[in-house]
């Protein structure tokens, strides 16, 4: 398929809305004419705890984007942007929610709502070995559906020796956008080679709070799981955090918030840690944010200092970006950035595929 093939409206459904989320669901009186500025600028405090707001990312930082003169090879954003590309146009074209999680010399990536020539998957794998991407099972849907309804991965980390990947749950309840209702979170394994395995029959019961925003595994085995939550409040759109730890075959939660909705997150977080600290990538104001910040802490319940990376993610018109996730791909740190579109014209296939952005991060240390 070209660089320059353009597709409808497919994904706008489903990839769309999930991060739009309750926003176009509940109509909350400002209407989507309304510019994605206008929406982000609105959004306020709403008590909580507070974070330290601290620098923009530069060159003389700790974490600091640089040019595409990373390590040779596979990893770079290019060379990623043109291996997804090159995928066989019948089973992968283009998909959004891209996790990776690293098993040996290999990596497992694993995407939600999925365009292929003449079809689409509501989530798939692909893996990665040097140079070489395999779609997984031929682009088929590798999370089944659970009756009527169908997954999207939120997040994905090694745990057990399997990969395990949470998800949220949906049912479509019409066919046009928002036409669909969500049911909290559900958790499932994969194989190594991202074939699917089984139910996590262990996974917090359903609630108002989306547990599995983001994942983590400590050195000595202990899960940390944050969850999303929404306020429904007018002109609010980040959500807060919250925070879980599974260990010895029982959870614990926390209480409150970690990050409060008046700073926010995005529907989910990247968990990853490096230089002494837990770094939970996101954006602050979801769909509707054209900023990508990270919130840094030596604990994984913070305090946290707030870092704003990009200070302008090209959201532009009715093009948006969401679901930032960091990925540590033998060594070599790359960002993906989800992207859609808000109207129902038809854009070039690249345009719905995740961009990349290459990352520094401080040297890693070992992790209690």
């Amino acid at each position: 398929m070209g660089s320059h093939e353009r597709v409808g409206n497919r994904f706008r459904p489903e990839h769309l809305v999930r991060r739009m989320g309750r926003l176009l669901l509940t109509g909350t009186a400002l209407g989507l004419s309304l510019s994605v500025a206008s929406l982000s600028a609105s959004a306020g405090s709403v008590g909580g705890p507070q974070i330290q707001h601290s620098r923009t990312a530069d060159a003389s930082s700790e974490h600091s984007f640089l040019p595409n003169t990373g390590p040779e090879g596979c990893n770079t954003p290019d060379a990623l942007q043109e291996a997804f590309a090159k995928l066989p146009a019948d089973q992968w074209r283009a998909a959004d929610g891209a996790l990776s999680v690293n098993v040996g010399r290999k990596a497992v990536w694993v995407f939600a709502d999925t365009i292929k020539a003449g079809g689409f998957a509501h989530n798939t794998a692909v893996v990665q070995d040097g140079c070489d991407f395999d779609v997984v099972n031929g682009g088929a849907q590798i999370i089944p559906n659970q009756g009527r309804s169908y997954l999207w991965p939120y997040a994905a980390v090694k745990y057990g020796g399997k990969i395990l990947v949470s998800a949220g749950v949906i049912t479509s309840t019409g066919n046009k956008p928002g036409d669909f209702s969500e049911h909290g979170t559900e958790a499932f394994f994969l194989n190594t080679d991202g074939t699917f395995s089984s139910r996590d029959r262990n996974w917090p019961k359903r609630s108002n709070i989306d547990w599995g925003a983001g994942m983590f595994v400590t050195k000595h085995g202990k899960l940390i799981v944050y969850g999303s939550e929404d306020v429904h409040r007018p002109y609010v759109f980040g959500r807060s955090l919250r925070e879980a730890t599974f260990s010895n075959g029982r959870w614990h939660f926390d209480r409150t918030p970690v990050i409060p909705t008046g700073e926010g997150t995005d529907t989910t977080v990247s968990v990853s840690y490096s230089g002494g600290e837990y770094h939970l990538l996101t954006k602050p104001q979801g769909a509707l944010g054209n900023t990508l910040v990270s919130y840094d802490s030596p604990s994984p319940r913070g305090p946290f200092t707030e870092e704003t990376l990009v200070t302008d993610l090209g959201m532009k018109g009715d093009h948006i970006t969401y679901s930032a996730e960091a990925h540590d791909l033998g060594g070599n740190w790359v960002i993906s950035i989800c992207q859609n579109w808000l109207d129902s014209a038809r854009h070039r296939i690249g345009s719905y595929r995740p961009k990349f952005l290459e990352y520094f991060r401080p040297k890693r240390t070992s992790v209690s």
